[in-house]
């Protein structure tokens, strides 16, 4: 890795996160309506692991190889970038779960609710079997709109989160590995998955795969495999970008995705589509089309600056909107005596939005970037230390 590529900024692939972060915040709102959007939006979270393996390994790996880097403080800094927005999220997702609770949407006793809160904060797993309506719909009566035995209930999209930091960890053993056996670990994740989502249908009693896995209790195990899968490939998509190796369906990809647009357009329709075909669908899509998407938004580089600040800002936004539109949404249709309406989308939508924009440019970044010098203060070696004390003294 040479030490341009190392300061390369891929704009391309800020912006695939924050359109695929849009893309799940209108899946949710929309999924147990009359209209459903974006059906096959669980494939936006496999797509984040995807961006995570390459963008972690595109931040840290030069730095961790060649020891420039403490195992202490890249673990440190992953904290810094993820823990902050889980605690903004929780102040809202707990009261609006105890307030869902309330209205009889929920069936938490106080001790459950307590346990759940703390462990998710604590970002560990609630491995209880509570069932919670999803976005907060009075009066409906549709069971499949309920999570049961959610992990995360204080904030459902927050399971992601968990595997987030398991794989943080993993990266330090997926760092030295060559790029046969990051293959045979990303292979390994697929096939694991697929057993186990075939398994727990069968479970069910049906002969399907069960997408999204990892989200519950039921499920759990699965997002492990699921996590490993996304990093690995993420990591031996950037390996192999480094030294022009390609794969073969990357030829006439360029004609059909020549812009930063038509990427994130093509993402928007393969979500769009509005069948699962029992599990197979987006199995297909997270083994073989999203990583030569990745791939394709690596290569793209965003030709206007109006186009770049517009990137940057959908890479900004992608964790809030993401970690905050379902505790804030799950208000407003609660809030809501309707049940779901188009306006209630409406609203939910602005709301996380503005609410998004606010938190990340007033509170998440100010305070990361703060926790960033505090880190960089304390790594710093004693002999600047000294020199800091003595200019200090001077000063005086």
């Amino acid at each position: 890795m040479t030490h341009s590529a190392s300061r390369h900024r891929y704009d391309v692939l800020d912006g695939l996160r924050g359109i695929a972060a849009l893309l799940v915040m209108v899946y949710h709102f929309t999924l147990f309506g009359q209209w459903p959007l974006f059906p096959n939006g669980n494939i936006c979270v496999d797509l984040f692991f995807i961006l995570s393996g390459f963008v972690i390994f595109h931040s840290y790996g030069e730095k961790l190889a060649s020891g420039s880097m403490s195992l202490t403080r890249y673990l440190a800094k992953r904290l810094i970038r993820l823990y902050p927005m889980l605690v903004i999220s929780s102040l809202i997702g707990i009261p609006t779960l105890v307030f869902i609770n309330s209205l009889g949407l929920a069936n938490f006793t106080r001790p459950s609710l307590i346990s759940a809160a703390a462990s998710n904060v604590l970002m560990i797993p609630y491995l209880g079997d509570r069932a919670i309506n999803n976005m907060g719909i009075r009066g409906h009566a549709d069971p499949t709109s309920a999570s049961i035995g959610s992990i995360f209930p204080i904030n459902d999209p927050a399971w992601s989160l968990f595997f987030e930091i398991v794989a943080s960890g993993l990266f330090l053993l997926f760092l030295r590995a060559s790029e046969k056996k990051l293959l045979v670990i990303a292979a390994w994740g697929a096939i694991t998955t697929l057993i186990i989502a075939l398994l727990v249908e069968v479970n069910s009693g049906r002969l399907a795969l069960q997408f999204g896995l990892g989200w519950a209790t039921s499920n759990f195990l699965g997002g492990f495999s699921r996590v490993v899968y996304g990093f690995a490939t993420g990591i031996l998509i950037y390996r192999l970008r480094a030294r022009d190796s390609q794969p073969g369906a990357l030829g006439p990809l360029r004609k059909w995705i020549p812009s930063e647009t038509a990427l994130y357009g093509l993402f928007a329709a393969i979500c769009a589509f509005p069948y699962l075909a029992r599990g197979i669908y987006p199995f297909f899509i997270i083994f073989t089309i999203a990583p030569i998407l990745v791939w394709r938004g690596a290569e793209l580089d965003v030709l206007s600056t109006r186009s770049s600040h517009l990137t940057r800002l959908l890479g900004r936004l992608s964790y809030p909107i993401y970690l905050l539109h379902f505790p804030i949404g799950r208000f407003v249709f609660a809030m809501s005596w309707s049940g779901q309406q188009v306006h209630a989308i409406l609203i939910s939508i602005i709301a996380t939005l503005i609410v998004s924009y606010i938190v990340e440019r007033f509170i998440d970044r100010p305070f990361r970037q703060f926790l960033e010098q505090s880190l960089v203060r304390q790594s710093a070696p004693a002999s600047q230390a000294d020199v800091r004390t003595k200019c200090s003294t001077q000063l005086d």
